[in-house]
């Protein structure tokens, strides 16, 4: 729901602002003002655009849109291809662990940590 992914973010960000330092403690609250503004925001402009809806429209029923991705009466065999999908989901696993073991990627100073320092002179 709204709210659980949203405070599962506030959580994160509580994290951040915690452990973080300078500028990662004002990306942390930038972004709980914005989480918190966007659950406020979600809440009060749904229910006042259902209320309008409501006084004006009056339903005897609350529609329900006809909105189906996969047509009535199809039937997929999720079963019989289980094994196929199962060793592709292993295989894919197995590569991306090789790949990322083997492959070698020059890390900039933000994975590797550190400092970078640049000087200048005038000659």
């Amino acid at each position: 729901t709204i709210v659980d992914s949203n405070v599962t973010s506030l959580i994160a960000t509580v994290v951040l602002f915690w452990l973080g330092t300078g500028p990662v403690k004002g990306f942390a609250i930038t972004y709980a003002i914005g989480i918190l503004t966007t659950v406020f925001t979600a809440f009060t402009f749904t229910r006042m655009l259902v209320a309008i809806w409501l006084r004006r429209a009056r339903p005897k029923e609350l529609p329900r849109a006809p909105v189906t991705f996969i047509p009535p009466g199809t039937k997929i065999p999720f079963m019989g291809i289980r094994r196929w999908t199962f060793a592709l989901s292993s295989l894919l696993s197995i590569l991306s662990v090789v790949g990322f073991l083997t492959i070698d990627i020059n890390y900039g100073i933000d994975f590797k940590g550190g400092s970078m320092i640049e000087v200048q002179s005038k000659q």
